[in-house]
């Protein structure tokens, strides 16, 4: 009974593992290219991509310029929505130039020490 469990056990294993293996036959040409040129050397998938070109006979020369294009306007989009984010987090995280802004106020008052200037809002030590 128990082999039969480590038997199941180990085949299920094994079948669920080479499911796992990179299948690219699926990608196009430019997919296939893209992704070798996109993914450093050190993916996971580098050598399964590399050997479905092989296999294919592809020069990926053809589809550089391309590439090229999509991945910079990737960046391109990339980059203006971290601008945006940071134009927005600007916009709502002014507490630290306003006070700032107050304490720079303040010390050009250049008050005598122990007295203290109203300020609505602030408390006087």
């Amino acid at each position: 009974m128990n082999r039969v469990v480590v038997l199941v056990s180990v085949s299920l294993l094994v079948t669920s593992l080479s499911s796992c293996a990179a299948n690219l036959e699926h990608k196009t040409d430019f997919q296939l290219c893209k992704g070798l040129a996109e993914y450093p050397s050190y993916n996971v998938y580098t050598k399964a991509r590399k050997a479905e070109v092989q296999k294919r006979a592809l020069d990926c020369r053809a589809f550089a310029t391309r590439i090229d294009d999509q991945l910079n306007a990737e960046s391109l989009a990339e980059a203006k929505a971290r601008s945006a984010l940071a134009n927005e987090y600007q916009k709502t995280n002014n507490w630290d130039n306003d006070f700032d802004n107050l304490q720079r106020r303040i010390d050009r008052l250049e008050l005598p020490k122990g007295e203290c200037v109203a300020i609505p809002g602030v408390p006087c030590m």
